[in-house]
């Protein structure tokens, strides 16, 4: 089976990917923002944390490429 090398193809699915996850994660929280109760409290102390802690969950992720592999 032919590997998916990194080209003009597979850029523009990666972003058309992003995007998607991008847009749907917004539309996620603005429709929190109609269930909770107090919506200009609650959801920024939500997100504040998540810079912090988002990457830790990636760390691991992080052993499984080999240094050098990505350029």
């Amino acid at each position: 089976m032919p590997t998916l090398q990194y080209s003009a193809i597979a850029s523009l699915l990666h972003g058309s990917a992003l995007m998607f996850v991008a847009y749907t994660g917004y539309g996620r929280i603005a429709t929190l923002g109609e269930e909770v109760h107090h919506p200009r409290r609650t959801i920024p102390i939500a997100i504040m944390p998540l810079p912090t802690f988002v990457p830790y969950g990636y760390l691991p992720k992080n052993d499984c490429i080999p240094n050098g592999s990505l350029g």
